[in-house]
């Protein structure tokens, strides 16, 4: 698809739109560098500390990530992925950190987390 000239953003939307997507892209790298350390830790050679608690916090920052990276950086450099399948996939995204962020608190609170 061709654009013409008049309809390409103006510079100042490009650098606001290139530093959203710089910025979630930052934001969404360390949630999934923090939820893979805490998933891979004993497998790497570090404590099980927290027990099944270590892998529900594990499971929410991953995510947590692939959704900030679905809904801030994917929307937005692909915005025709977001009508077919990207809605399901944040939705798939959302409902599983709801899910861990559920069961860390229900952890937290009987304190079966360890």
């Amino acid at each position: 698809m061709l654009h013409r000239r008049d309809s390409l953003p103006r510079p100042a939307v490009l650098l606001r739109r290139s530093a959203l997507v710089l910025a979630a892209s930052g934001w969404a790298g360390a949630l999934l560098v923090l939820g893979f350390s805490l998933l891979l830790a004993p497998l790497l050679g570090g404590e099980w500390r927290w027990g099944w608690l270590q892998v529900a916090f594990g499971v929410a920052a991953v995510a947590a990530g692939q959704f900030v990276f679905l809904a801030d950086v994917a929307d937005r450099l692909f915005p025709t992925l977001r009508d077919t399948v990207g809605v399901r996939i944040e939705l798939v995204c959302a409902m599983l950190f709801a899910l861990a962020i559920v069961s860390c608190l229900v952890m937290l609170a009987t304190g079966a987390g360890t």
